[in-house]
C-alpha cells in the first residue's frame, strides 16, 4: 500500500505541473489545440488516478474501520473535479475561452483543496 500511496502522491505533483501549463497556455491565449492536447492528457490521468483511489484507498481505509465523514467528504471531491473537467471539456469543444477560463478556474480550486486534504486526511490512513 505504502508503494501506492508514493505513486499517487508523485502523481498529485504531476497533475499539478500540467494544471500549470494548462495555466499559461490560458493567460496566453494560446491556441485550443495546444490547450486541448494538455487538457486531454490530463483529464486521462485524473480520472484513472481517481478510479484507482476509489478501488484501493477508500475501500481500504473503510476495512480498516477508519472511513469517517470527513472521508467521505474528500471521496466525494472526485465528483467536483470530474465536473470541472467536463465543464473544460465542452468550453474546449465549444472553443469558448471565457467558459475555459471559468471551469479551468474551478478545477484549479478543487485540486488544491482536494490534494493537501487527500494527501494529510486520507493517505495517511493507509501508509502505515
Amino acid at each position: 500500500m505504502k508503494e501506492l500511496v508514493q505513486k499517487l502522491l508523485e502523481e498529485h505533483h504531476d497533475f499539478s505541473s500540467q494544471t500549470c501549463k494548462i495555466e499559461q497556455s490560458i493567460e496566453k491565449t494560446v491556441e485550443f489545440a495546444r490547450i486541448s492536447e494538455v487538457f486531454v492528457s490530463l483529464r486521462e490521468a485524473l480520472i484513472e488516478h481517481m478510479l484507482v483511489e476509489e478501488s484501493e484507498i477508500f475501500p481500504e481505509v473503510s476495512r480498516r474501520g477508519l472511513f469517517t465523514e470527513r472521508v467521505s467528504e474528500i471521496m466525494q471531491q472526485h465528483l467536483d473535479i470530474t465536473a470541472a473537467l467536463e465543464n473544460m471539456r465542452f468550453a474546449l469543444h465549444g472553443k469558448n475561452m471565457n467558459a475555459l477560463k471559468s471551469a479551468f478556474d474551478e478545477l484549479s480550486a478543487v485540486m488544491k483543496l482536494h490534494f493537501p486534504a487527500e494527501e494529510s486526511e486520507v493517505f495517511s490512513l493507509v501508509s502505515s
